[in-house]
């Protein structure tokens, strides 16, 4: 989707290559943040219930 913003000329290279490291560095994260979480939550350490 993004390359082809890109070959559109919809979007500059700056903006891509942001938007690139930006889903890189969110699906990195995403793992190790829910297992923290998951983990908190075990403990009761998470001031939101249901």
């Amino acid at each position: 989707m993004l390359n082809v913003a890109l070959g559109l000329g919809v979007i500059g290279a700056e903006l891509f290559t942001a938007l690139v490291l930006m889903a890189l560095v969110t699906t990195a994260v995403t793992g190790p943040v829910v297992r923290a979480l998951r983990e908190r939550e075990a403990k009761g350490a998470v001031g939101l219930r249901r």
